[in-house]
């Protein structure tokens, strides 16, 4: 099981809420607006769905905080692995002072089934964590699942506002992380994502965040708020959402919050719609294995296409 830690869970959101790439990405020029019909409904709503899957091409990133510490916490020469893991224990245990200061830092350990991870640590107060304060992993080929293919690429966490603990649940502060070219198999991952947490809601924000699979790329903008005040959690896309596919945006949204199971969505409806009002409106199934999709020309109440996926099938 994966420790509970700042970079497992700072992983795991950023790559498990986004999961899945779409449909063929644009080139240079700027995005135009879309036009949902029967020939594209699919490919569009399938990258609107992969917004909300499991990523399984890179759960190898999620499991990288259960890699055994290189050496004792409290080493009487503070190395750099020690330092990284400091700062990641300032998360889940705020006031808790280092036994040496050190600005910045970094350490290289083994991934589980090969490759490595270099994680470098910056400080801004050596006495508490503060604003400002960050880790960056450097993934080589590192495999911490069997069977997955290896992870290669950067991933930057940073602090906006420390991190508020409650037992093992974040409750409060903020983090910035990005991604450039965080690659595993045929899926690469870039962008912004910045994280907020107060109290039982967590709120993700992707900032041209560039998923691309088997060499297509899907293009998301969106806010989307997490909520565990209930059980089970909801999942509701905010005013303004957009996706982008084959160069051209769509509006992203949820008229009825995705109720969330162990890895997929299991109840709720997601919607992909163009600024005609064309729509495909998606639908989890409460199997939790996959998800239907209808689609509705602009100006109808019918459904004139329609079709069944896996979640499975968007990893």
């Amino acid at each position: 099981m994966v420790k509970t830690t700042t970079t497992a869970v700072a992983v795991a959101a950023l790559l498990a809420a986004c999961g899945g790439g779409g449909g063929g990405g644009g080139g240079g020029s700027a995005p135009t607006p879309g036009v949902l019909a029967t020939a594209n409904y699919q490919e569009v709503s399938t990258a609107g769905a992969a917004a909300v899957s499991s990523s399984g091409a890179l759960s190898s990133a999620i499991s990288l905080a259960s890699v055994p510490d290189a050496a004792p916490v409290a080493a009487p020469a503070e190395d750099a692995g020690s330092l990284l893991r400091r700062l990641v224990e300032r998360y889940a245990q705020p006031g808790v002072i280092r036994d040496q200061p050190q600005a910045t830092g970094s350490s290289t350990q083994g991934c589980a089934y090969g490759g490595s991870v270099r994680a470098t640590a910056t400080v801004a107060n050596p006495n508490y964590l503060s604003a400002g304060d960050s880790i960056s992993l450097l993934f080589t080929n590192c495999v911490e699942a069997s069977g997955q293919p290896g992870l290669n690429g950067t991933l930057n966490i940073s602090v906006v506002s420390p991190l508020v603990m409650s037992g093992s649940t974040i409750v409060g502060g903020e983090l910035n992380t990005n991604s450039n070219g965080l690659i595993a198999g045929s899926m690469s991952l870039s962008g912004n994502v910045n994280m907020k947490f107060s109290g039982s809601q967590q709120t993700q924000t992707y900032q041209n965040y560039s998923v691309t699979r088997g060499g297509r790329t899907a293009v998301y903008n969106y806010a989307a708020v997490l909520s565990r005040a209930t059980v089970p959690n909801t999942l509701t896309v905010n005013a303004g959402g957009s996706i982008t596919v084959n160069n051209a945006n769509y509006t992203l949204s949820t008229p009825t919050a995705l109720t969330l199971g162990s890895s997929s969505p299991i109840g709720g409806l997601m919607r992909v719609s163009d600024s005609a009002g064309a729509r495909a409106d998606i639908t989890p199934a409460s199997s939790s294995t996959q998800f239907s999709v209808s689609f509705y020309p602009s100006g109808s109440s019918t459904a004139t296409a329609s079709y069944t996926a896996t979640w499975a099938s968007l990893q």
